[in-house]
């Protein structure tokens, strides 16, 4: 293959007798590094979150993982072939379970695992770059095709994340190397001639047919067509415009009869949009996307285009925060939670502006002290209607601690003394670090003292509040 061409890596697992050779042959030339000791560390961290992690329990850990054997056959190797990295991790499964393991819970498990069972498309890629590579990042599926036929230049660069000695390489190789990077195992197809008549089949059905198309090319023509097929084929088509967070979704999965670009442009001959002039485009661009949806500054750019400017402007902030919704979007839409189509706008210029800045008012508070204007929970004194007995009271707790709580970590101490029942927050139950000044383990003590309630009064004791607690700790429910 061509060098300028690389972009898959090779994945070595030395207890296989052809990579071992391999990997002995292109050692001498290669930029070395295992860092694999670190990630082992983080492994054992990850699989035990609540344990003390002493040395000596992570080395246990690292060794039950490794075995006895030499370290050098545990995980795979990866040799990138553009800069002769040869880089030692983790096998696939612990590695891609370590990489996304902070996305929990925000994907899950189960979503996570269906995800990967996934394939986007993006065309085009100077926007398309970045939502590649967020995509890759987020982990979002398990195959990636994407197709551009230009190289990199210059003007790129203000929102294309690349370096200057990229200067003249194939964006799709850009792309892909950047994903391989991230990680190996994602696997990356890369069409460089871009969408043509004779690969787009191929792109979008082969060898199974995409889950998602996102289109951000510039050639009107590949536009419409990518469109045709997709309705054809029934694939949902998602498009970002760069421009006032404007987001495009047409659901050609769901909603076969859907009219292209969601009827607001008619094209009976599509060979009149090839090879399009930029300045030829513009009255495309202001039938597919309504005037009103373009910002002040892109309406103004359009007018010099062919005159002080080439193209209409693109700015790398829009382009990064538009990667960032559009793979949130995608990920809702391959999960089924969003279904719908239209046009959305996320427009950072409207949303914070001198306009719809909000008056916020500041109280300082003690890092010690919970942030509480209204107790959840209170004092309470009982009318008793029968005895009181411990068997009772170990009933009543019993119930009151069937409460829900973040994380299951039941964070309370009931305690029974001189006829009253104390109940407290148990620190060593909560974390500072996902449950900021203790909202979520107040809550749960609202919820095991309302059980508390419901249990009494289902055994014929009425409580009444005496008085609310303090901000400094749970009181007593007093009996007496």
């Amino acid at each position: 293959m061509d060098k300028d061409l690389e972009y898959t890596p090779r994945i070595l697992d030395l207890n296989k007798e052809t990579d071992l050779l391999y990997f002995n042959s292109i050692r001498p030339d290669s930029n070395v590094i295992d860092q694999l000791d670190g990630q082992l560390m983080e492994y054992v961290k990850m699989l035990h979150p609540k344990d003390e992690l002493t040395t000596e329990f992570v080395q246990e850990k690292i060794k039950g993982l490794v075995g006895s054997g030499d370290r050098m056959y545990y995980g795979v190797w990866v040799y990138y072939p553009w800069s002769k990295n040869l880089v030692h991790t983790l096998p696939e499964e612990e590695f891609i379970q370590l990489r996304t393991i902070r996305n929990r819970y925000k994907i899950t498990h189960e979503e996570h695992d269906s995800l990967q069972k996934r394939s986007i498309g993006v065309v085009g890629l100077s926007v398309g770059q970045a939502i590649a590579v967020t995509i890759a990042s987020e982990r979002i599926c398990g195959e990636l095709r994407i197709a551009d036929f230009d190289t990199l230049e210059l003007t790129n660069l203000n929102r294309i994340k690349a370096g200057i000695d990229k200067i003249g390489m194939l964006k799709t190789v850009i792309a892909a190397r950047t994903i391989a990077e991230i990680d190996p195992f994602i696997k990356v197809v890369c069409y460089h001639d871009g969408i043509t008549d004779a690969n787009i089949e191929d792109f979008l059905n082969h060898p199974t047919k995409l889950d998602l198309c996102i289109e951000e090319c510039d050639g009107f023509y590949e536009k419409f067509n990518i469109r045709i097929k997709c309705k054809e084929l029934g694939i949902p088509v998602m498009m970002d415009t760069s421009d006032m967070g404007l987001l495009d979704i047409e659901r050609f999965d769901l909603e076969p009869d859907r009219e292209i670009f969601h009827g607001l442009i008619q094209v009976e001959d599509l060979n009149v949009l090839r090879d399009l002039t930029t300045d030829e485009k513009i009255p495309y661009l202001y039938n597919i996307i309504d005037e009103t949806q373009m910002s002040t500054r892109l309406k103004g750019s359009l007018i010099e285009v062919g005159e002080s400017i080439r193209s209409w402007p693109q700015l790398s902030s829009a382009v990064t925060y538009g990667s960032g919704m559009t793979t949130d979007v995608a990920r809702r839409i391959l999960l089924g939670t969003h279904t719908s189509s239209g046009r959305y706008s996320l427009d950072v210029e409207t949303l914070i502006s001198d306009e719809s800045k909000q008056k916020l008012t500041l109280e300082k508070h003690s890092v010690a002290e919970p942030i509480i204007s209204q107790p959840p929970v209170h004092i309470y004194k009982p009318s008793i209607t029968g005895e009181v007995t411990p068997e009772l009271v170990r009933k009543l707790v019993s119930d009151a601690i069937l409460a829900p709580s973040g994380g299951n970590a039941q964070p309370w101490k009931w305690e029974y003394k001189d006829e009253q029942i104390f109940l407290f927050l148990e620190e060593s139950r909560y974390s500072p670090y996902t449950d900021i000044n203790k909202w979520g383990a107040y809550l749960a003590l609202g919820c095991s003292a309302l059980n508390l309630s419901l249990s009494s009064s289902h055994h014929g004791i009425k409580l009444i509040e005496k008085n609310s607690f303090n901000t400094a700790s749970f009181k007593f429910l007093n009996w007496h």
